[in-house]
């Protein structure tokens, strides 16, 4: 008997008249790992979706199939719980779930699978850029004021995404020509939740890597909900400027600058050691990014990096925030603020023809 019954929904009806229309290479929307297929579907009314469909049958050649079993499930309900918090918000720039489910595939092994249908994006900020050439000023800042209000969206309601990257930045509408309409944040998958416990809530990195703050790399996470996870989300924003501008991250060019001995696959003593050594990088780094930074908005855009991205998470955030004695230092408001200004001037000067 077969056993993938998650790779074998095309053509089958799904909860609340969705058909699955085809099964789609993994990608940028196709989130979840090794363990989800993605398909794309369509409504009964023309409304079309991408559907992320949970495989718990690849569990079954793992070294502890029940014990992944039941990490996969916790992993599915805890996105569907956060999911279904962030539909409760109205968040408009963050991806929700549209619908969620099971279907049942008769003649496999594990015949039920888990699904979640999200609306459908046009692709990642990646490939909007590689697709529109010579991309403007306001498009960027205004794609930059979306992810900022999508971040200060979550947080409000205690949520820390933690996982910002390029991929997990979509968006919808437009043409070849213009940059796309809305920009929005997505997979909550590592996310983590003040009010709801998730399995992933103890690890040192809880998303990606290569994206996640100095501190982390260096094996000094701190404790604290702030600092720990929003202080990561404004560093990967930050780091999401830089590529907007740079075309790289900010980890990977930051250790272009760090001698080897001071870089965090090298270091073996405490962070705020080395701590000295990584602000003379980040200066120099810094410098770096602003030469391609447009003159019109490189102060302005060069200061906000800097404060979003400060290896020291206890500096992190707007100087403004910062000062203030009630209230989080990592509060949004005051960003989101700043790039819909230069958002709007930059378009005004591009009406203006200038």
């Amino acid at each position: 008997m077969n056993a993938d019954a998650a790779e074998n929904l095309v053509g089958l009806k799904l909860d609340g008249g969705w058909r699955v229309l085809e099964k789609l290479d993994p990608g940028p929307q196709a989130t979840g790992g090794n363990f989800c297929t993605g398909y794309l579907v369509e409504s009964d009314g023309g409304l079309r979706g991408f559907c992320k469909a949970l495989n718990l049958a690849r569990a079954l050649t793992s070294p502890d199939p029940a014990r992944l079993l039941e990490q996969l499930t916790k992993a599915y309900n805890f996105e569907c719980n956060i999911l279904n918090k962030c539909a409760e918000a109205r968040m408009s720039r963050v991806v929700l779930a549209i619908s969620q489910g099971v279907v049942d595939v008769p003649g496999f092994v594990l015949p039920r699978v888990n699904y979640i249908i999200f609306e459908q994006a046009d692709g990642d900020i990646r490939a909007a850029l590689n697709t529109v050439s010579n991309l403007d000023i306001a498009a960027k800042l205004r794609c930059l004021h979306h992810v900022a209000t999508g971040l200060q969206q979550l947080h409000r309601q205690h949520i820390a995404h933690q996982d910002l990257k390029p991929s997990n930045v979509l968006v919808f509408g437009g043409q070849e020509s213009s940059f796309p309409d809305v920009t929005k944040v997505s997979d909550l998958g590592r996310a983590t939740d003040r009010s709801m416990p998730a399995a992933h809530d103890g690890f040192r990195i809880a998303g990606d890597p290569t994206y996640a703050p100095p501190e982390q790399m260096y094996h000094a996470t701190p404790v604290d909900f702030g600092p720990r996870r929003l202080g990561c989300d404004l560093h990967q924003l930050g780091s999401l400027v830089t590529f907007l501008f740079t075309g790289a991250s900010m980890n990977a060019l930051l250790y272009q600058e760090l001698h080897p001995m001071h870089s965090w696959r090298n270091w073996g003593g405490q962070y705020q050691e080395v701590l000295p050594y990584l602000q003379d990088a980040y200066g120099r780094t810094i410098t770096r990014i602003s030469r391609d930074i447009p003159v019109p908005i490189r102060s302005e855009v060069a200061k906000m990096i800097r404060y979003l991205c400060d290896p020291d998470p206890d500096r992190r955030g707007h100087p403004q925030s910062r000062r203030q004695a009630s209230g989080s230092p990592y509060e949004l408001v005051r960003v989101v603020a700043q790039f819909d200004l230069l958002a709007r001037r930059a378009e005004i000067n591009l009406r203006n023809g200038a």
